[in-house]
């Protein structure tokens, strides 16, 4: 990402699917963690209220969480956190009545009133993790708090220091037409597709081991652009360009040279005997 110096940046990002797509982009701000409620017990749809809590400790009670409603409620929390420490930092989430949390986009588990859920990680100060916490009330008081604690720091509310929240970066959502890059298949950019190397092509990308121009086997490349056994291709030419080892010698493990073969891995042995 580039700072242009005039409140804009710009970054360059190299999509894997070709046609119409949907990106999204988001700035985080410090101090706090996004909020969305629903009048329902799904965490889906259009939010009853958005809003952004500066530290992850609410204590609703028994009143009202919507406009309108204090039972049969849900919310979807958004945030990371910049660690505070370099080591292992246990988080403890402690709801009324349900919660899934994710960290890092993985599902740390899910638990209910009075049985508080931890995990612990290890973390690099300064660097930021991604959190979402699922959160469904459905009746009697509602809370949900997130804490931590680490080597000389005891079990705390996260401060909202450590806390960043979610915003769309401009308007929102933008629709733009990707285009596959050279070296990959060309799709129809109408249905979005995901972009493969095309083989054959004389361009060495993504999976491929080697490209030379031709969907041939046993010539060093195989019809699926991979090395083939007995050949080397040349690091020199970008792996465009193979040749065949020399009779009793075979390709070295990264098919970068040929080398003589052992004795014990010679077919022709008693030929070889007598050549020699």
């Amino acid at each position: 990402m580039y700072d242009n110096l005039d409140g804009t940046y710009t970054f360059y990002y190299r999509t894997v699917w070709e046609g119409n797509i949907t990106v999204y982009v988001f700035m985080y701000t410090q101090f706090g963690a996004l909020s969305e409620f629903f009048d329902s017990t799904t965490a889906s749809g259009t939010p009853a209220s958005t809003t952004v809590q500066t530290q992850v400790n609410q204590n609703f009670g028994t009143g009202l969480v919507t406009a309108s409603r204090s039972d049969s409620v849900s919310s979807n929390y958004f945030f990371k956190v910049r660690s505070a420490y370099s080591g292992a930092v246990t988080f403890t989430m402690n709801v009324d009545d349900q919660q899934e949390v994710f960290f890092d986009g993985v599902s740390k588990g899910t638990s209910t009133s009075g049985s508080p859920l931890s995990f612990t990680e290890t973390l690099i100060k300064d660097q930021f993790y991604d959190f979402k916490l699922v959160w469904t009330e459905t009746t009697g008081s509602a809370s949900i708090y997130c804490y931590w604690s680490y080597t000389g720091q005891a079990n705390i509310v996260v401060p909202t220091e450590y806390l960043y929240y979610p915003t769309y970066a401009g308007s929102g959502p933008s629709n733009v037409l990707s285009y596959c890059g050279a070296g990959y298949s060309g799709v129809d950019p109408s249905s979005p597709t995901e972009c493969t190397p095309a083989c054959g092509d004389g361009l060495v990308v993504g999976i491929e081991n080697c490209d030379d121009g031709n969907e041939l086997d046993f010539d060093g490349c195989s019809s699926s652009c991979r090395f083939e056994d007995g050949y080397t291709c040349s690091a020199e030419s970008g792996y465009t360009e193979c040749s065949k080892c020399p009779f009793a010698f075979t390709n070295e493990h990264d098919y970068s040279r040929c080398v003589k073969k052992k004795e014990s891995d010679r077919f022709d042995g008693f030929f070889y005997a007598l050549l020699v």
